[in-house]
């Protein structure tokens, strides 16, 4: 179990560092259907797998929560840093000779 909900801090994060928080909906759902068929193809009991469902979802938001606020703070790091070369937005910034 403490493997599942490390891997769904890890998909949080990565979620929240690229897309935006509806991206949360269906990665739950898809959550909760391999959590509902892996436990009852184990044999589990109802309440470990309402259990673990709830507990992968916490986690996934968590990880959200924790990449969103990365993507968030991370162009305030580069401002304060001059030496990291920012990614140009534009194609406006090149001479054509």
């Amino acid at each position: 179990m403490m493997t599942l909900l490390i891997l769904s801090v890890l998909a949080g994060i990565l979620l929240g560092m690229r897309l935006n928080v509806l991206v949360l909906i269906p990665a739950i759902g898809f959550a909760f259907i391999a959590i509902a068929g892996t436990g009852a193809t184990r044999g589990d009991p109802l309440e470990s797998i309402v259990f673990t469902m709830i507990l992968a979802a916490v986690c996934l938001q968590a990880g959200y929560l924790g990449g969103s606020a990365t993507g968030f703070f991370m162009p305030a790091a580069r401002a304060s840093h001059p030496r990291i070369p920012r990614r140009a937005t534009s194609q406006s910034h090149r001479k054509i000779a």
